[in-house]
C-alpha cells in the first residue's frame, strides 16, 4: 500500500478545516487506517484515495499529487458507500462510531 503523509496538506485543509482537525485531534482521535479506496468523481484535479480509519475518520488525498485534501468525520452512509462499491460490508465497529459521531453532530463541523 502506498504511504500517504498526513502533513502534506492543501491550503483547504490547513486553513478551512482547522476546527474539524482540532475536534479529531482532541476528541475523536485519528486511529489506524483500516481500509483504502480509490475514488474518482471526475474532479478537475484528478482521482482521489480515501482512507477509512478505526475511529470513523475519512482521510482524502489526491491520487496524483498525494496532497492531503481534507478529512471527514464520517456518517454511516458514507462508510457504507465505500464498502458497497467493492462488494463488502462495512465493519460494525466503524459503523457504530459513525452513528455516534452523527448523533453528536460531529459530521456538521
Amino acid at each position: 500500500m502506498k504511504h500517504y503523509v498526513r502533513n502534506n496538506a492543501t491550503e483547504h485543509l490547513s486553513y478551512d478545516r482547522q476546527v474539524r482537525t482540532n475536534i479529531i485531534d482532541k476528541m475523536i482521535g485519528w486511529g489506524d487506517r483500516v481500509a483504502k479506496f480509490s475514488w474518482d468523481k471526475g474532479h478537475p484535479d484528478g482521482p482521489e484515495v480515501h482512507f477509512i480509519t478505526s475511529t470513523g475518520i475519512i482521510e482524502i488525498y489526491n491520487k496524483n499529487t498525494e496532497r492531503h485534501i481534507t478529512d471527514l468525520i464520517a456518517r454511516p452512509g458514507q462508510i457504507n458507500r465505500y464498502y458497497k462499491a467493492v462488494g463488502k460490508e462495512a465493519p460494525e465497529e466503524i459503523m457504530r462510531l459513525a452513528e455516534e459521531h452523527t448523533r453528536l453532530g460531529y459530521n456538521n463541523i
